[in-house]
């Protein structure tokens, strides 16, 4: 019977130690349509929707992954073809759409390097956002990038609660993931 009692307490144990060793965010890379790669902390669910912007409609994947009150989203978006002023027409209506989501205010512009990967092209310096808004009630921020790149538009969103994403681990969470943009 001792016996037994000491194999369920190693076993409860044994429980609790792998339980302490599973990561919050067990980051993974995950290459997506138009071939960009990106780091997600968690399983990816994709979608695809049409989207509508300055009254074109755009058929979006969505891959998002979620961990605890932080979403991580990216999607991409085939343009239709013409010439590179209607895409950043486009790019630009993307980005304000996405502030307007959740009544939110721009209150940083910065630029997101994005790495060329193994494709061996160039990096692309993308458009960077952090807004301040509000979702169900709760203020929140989110981290955002809108580019175009060979006829494919990308957003990259990380959204969250202002206090997470304000605290210095919320921080090193968006520097992981918006770093993380490979070309490829």
């Amino acid at each position: 019977m001792k016996q037994r009692w000491l194999k369920v307490r190693a076993l409860y144990l044994l429980v609790l130690v792998l339980c302490a060793c599973s990561p919050r965010f067990d980051w993974r890379d995950v290459r997506l349509p138009g071939g960009l790669v990106a780091s997600f902390p968690a399983h990816v669910d994709s979608l695809t929707r049409t989207i509508k912007v300055n009254g074109v409609e755009l058929s979006m994947q969505m891959h998002a992954a979620r961990v605890a009150r932080l979403t991580f989203a990216i999607g991409v978006a085939g343009l239709p073809a013409g010439d590179t002023s209607a895409a950043e027409v486009l790019r630009r209506a993307v980005e304000e759409q996405l502030v307007r989501n959740f009544s939110g205010t721009v209150l940083e512009r910065h630029a997101v390097r994005v790495s060329p990967g193994d494709s061996g092209g160039a990096a692309v310096a993308a458009p960077a956002i952090l807004a301040e808004g509000n979702f169900e009630g709760q203020t929140v921020w989110m981290h955002a990038l809108v580019f175009v790149r060979n006829s494919q538009l990308y957003q990259v969103m990380l959204v969250g609660p202002r206090e997470e994403l304000d605290a210095p681990g919320g921080r090193q969470q968006a520097e992981t993931f918006l770093s993380s943009l490979r070309l490829g």
